[in-house]
C-alpha cells in the first residue's frame, strides 16, 4: 500500500473513531478524484459539484462500513460513482427528453484552478467511457487495474479504451483531425 493510501486509511480509521479533524485530510486528498468520477458520469460541472458534496456526506454517514486494509480511494469512488449514477437515473426520470440532446454546460472551472484545454479537447472528442477512463488513469493517477475495478470492467477493456483515447488525442494534437464520439 502506498504511503498516500496508508495515510488516507489512517485518516479513515480516525474518522471512524470520531475524530472529525481527519475529514479535512480525506477531503483534500480525494476531492479531485471524486469530482472527476462524478463529472465523468454526469457531464455537468455544477451538478457534479453538488453530487460531490453529497458523496462526502454519504462517506461520513457510512464510514462505519469502511474496512481497514482495503483501498480507501476505491471505497470512496464506489460511493461517488453510485451517487452519480443515481442522480443520472433521477434526471432521466425527470427529463422526458433524451439526455444526448441536452446542451451540457461547458466545464470552465477545474478543481485545481488550472486552464484545461487538453481536458476540454478530450471531453469534446472522446466517448464517455474513454473520457472517464482517461481522467481516472491520468488526472487521478489510478492504475488501469484499479480503474477496471472501479468501473466494473475487465482490465483489457479499460486498457483498450485508454489506448484508443491516447491515440485519438495524439492525432488531434498533431494533425488537427476530428473524431466522432464512439
Amino acid at each position: 500500500m502506498s504511503s498516500n493510501n496508508k495515510s488516507l486509511e489512517e485518516a479513515m480509521v480516525s474518522l471512524q473513531e470520531g475524530n472529525l479533524e481527519s475529514f479535512d485530510m480525506i477531503y483534500e486528498s480525494t476531492f479531485q478524484s471524486i469530482f472527476f468520477i462524478i463529472y465523468g458520469v454526469l457531464k455537468d460541472y455544477h451538478l457534479a459539484e453538488d453530487v460531490s458534496q453529497n458523496a462526502y456526506l454519504r462517506i461520513c454517514e457510512k464510514i462505519h462500513l469502511y474496512k481497514r486494509g482495503t483501498n480507501p480511494k476505491a471505497w470512496m469512488a464506489t460511493i461517488a460513482r453510485n451517487l452519480a449514477l443515481n442522480e443520472l437515473r433521477k434526471l432521466k426520470k425527470e427529463l422526458i427528453v433524451d439526455l444526448d440532446t441536452i446542451d451540457y454546460l461547458e466545464y470552465t472551472n477545474n478543481p485545481t484552478d488550472v486552464e484545461t484545454p487538453l481536458i476540454d479537447l478530450a471531453r469534446a472528442n472522446l466517448s464517455d467511457i474513454e473520457f472517464q477512463i482517461l481522467m481516472l488513469c491520468t488526472v487521478n493517477q489510478y492504475k488501469r487495474r484499479e480503474a477496471a475495478k472501479l468501473l466494473n470492467m475487465p482490465i483489457s477493456t479499460v486498457t483498450w479504451h485508454y489506448q484508443r483515447a491516447i491515440k485519438k488525442l495524439r492525432k488531434l494534437i498533431k494533425g488537427g483531425d476530428h473524431f466522432e464520439k464512439g
